[in-house]
């Protein structure tokens, strides 16, 4: 596994302000986008916006225009660990963490402590992955939390519906998005040439693949290239408060400064928001406006100064189905297995987390007994950036209303966790940490737990 090949750094680091941050928000969300329609949205020339986007790759912050495979259409499992590391040298731990598959992006940060993403076909695959994190890359006590993928990482960027199927996709297809893989600004005209067919043919089916959400054109980011102060700022909400609240009220107030905001759908309580200031004083501004609103239990900065970009199994898995299409059915069966130890599949884990953020929202607006219109306005934008349907909408509210009974759909959802949790009739500890989040998640009490666990012994 190797780093990715970046443009070579021919420039020393410069500050940034506030519409280079806007440009690159702009090329996160689609890294294709005209230098004409970024120049007419910020209000700046053509040639302005040209400079500034040849001054952050030259100084390599911009590292790589990517175009992927959105991860959904693989079913992948997109996950964050993240602990203080224990080794002398992090330098040596990331080198040897980045030759795993798995690994695609490391952040250090102050204290030695890592942000480490990584994708996994299936969560067989998740538990050797962290035990080599914490046996060789020195980390005794991770966090792992599973990226709410229907959320997007950039605040910016509307992630679309993936209810699509990789097998759906050409030949053709396949050997465009490998010709565009590492750089995605390349011009139809060049991969017209390289894959012999005509220009027409490559915009057409590029704006197929982008337009139905099979793929994401982004670009990769070194921030520490840059001389301005980028931290992660660890949010942990009081009890009955939504990271919706949380991510609105950042998005409201803060927008010029923040840059992703990662929410997991096994830590409810647990926000990571990466922010960009020129000054310390900044991030504390933005610390203490936070802190007076009342919603977070506590706010942890920490100042990130190294980024470790790494290709994973999918940028493999790109290049080799440009070659032979076929392999398709060789990754499904690669992806099949194993993934019935802790779920059935991805829209599980992921719906629990959906379920559980609207009913919060729900409970909140139902406090004093009505639904105002504005609240309900705000519900309702919820219910579609979630992809709530009104059945789902109905059963929750009866829930919330009633406070009498769980919600049938979310202990069949846990029992059914369980029993892949049970499988081998071991239950690890990083299965119970899960579990143990999901029990406070869908308001599971320990003796109803105890409950399924009987019922299923005496099943066997």
């Amino acid at each position: 596994m190797k780093t990715i090949k970046y443009a070579k750094v021919i420039k020393s680091p410069v500050p940034m302000d506030e519409r280079d941050i806007d440009i690159l928000k702009r090329l996160i969300s689609n890294s294709r986008t005209p230098f004409r329609e970024i120049a007419d949205g910020l209000g700046l020339s053509v040639n302005g916006v040209y400079k500034r986007i040849k001054n952050l790759t030259d100084s390599g912050v911009i590292r790589d225009f990517q175009t992927t495979l959105d991860t959904r259409i693989l079913n992948a499992i997109p996950i964050m660990v993240f602990g203080q590391c224990e080794a002398k040298s992090v330098e040596k731990v990331a080198n040897l963490l980045g030759k795993n598959p798995h690994t695609n992006k490391i952040l250090v940060a102050g204290g030695n402590y890592l942000y480490i993403t990584a994708v996994f076909r299936n969560l067989r695959e998740l538990q050797p992955y962290i035990e080599t994190v914490k046996k060789k890359g020195y980390i005794p006590a991770p966090r792992v939390g599973l990226i709410n993928i229907k959320r997007s990482e950039f605040w910016r960027i509307p992630r679309k519906p993936a209810d699509l199927r990789l097998e759906d996709l050409s030949s053709l297809d396949f050997k465009i998005i490998s010709a565009l893989h590492r750089d995605s600004r390349r011009s139809a005209k060049d991969t017209s040439q390289e894959l012999g067919v005509s220009t027409k043919t490559v915009r057409k089916g590029l704006s197929k693949l982008a337009n139905k959400g099979y793929i994401q054109m982004n670009v990769l980011l070194a921030f520490d290239s840059s001389r301005d102060i980028f931290a992660i700022l660890h949010l942990n909400l009081k009890k009955g408060q939504t990271a919706n609240k949380v991510e609105a009220l950042l998005i409201n107030n803060h927008s010029k400064n923040i840059l992703s905001i990662h929410t997991f759908s096994n830590l409810p309580n647990q926000i990571l928001c990466s922010t960009w200031t020129n000054t310390m004083k900044e991030i504390k501004d933005i610390q203490n406006d936070l802190q007076k609103r009342g919603i977070l239990e506590s706010i942890v900065p920490n100042i990130f100064y190294t980024t470790y970009i790494y290709e994973s199994w999918v940028d493999t898995l790109i290049d080799d189905l440009a070659k032979n299409p076929k392999m398709i059915q060789d990754f499904k069966k690669k992806s099949a297995r194993g993934t019935r130890r802790i779920k059935a599949d991805l829209v599980d884990m992921d719906t629990l987390g959906v379920i559980d953020t609207y009913r919060k929202a729900l409970a909140q607006a139902l406090d004093d007994g009505v639904i105002t219109d504005d609240e309900e306005a705000i519900l309702t934008s919820l219910r579609d950036s979630l992809n709530i349907s009104d059945e789902q909408h109905n059963k929750i509210l009866e829930f919330v209303k009633s406070r009498g009974a769980l919600n049938k759909i979310e202990v069949d959802l846990y029992s059914k966790v369980l029993d892949q949790a049970l499988e081998d009739s071991v239950i690890t500890e990083d299965e119970e940490a899960i579990l143990l989040s999901l029990r406070d998640s869908l308001s599971i009490t320990d003796e109803m737990h105890k409950k399924l666990i009987e019922g299923k012994k005496k099943g066997k």
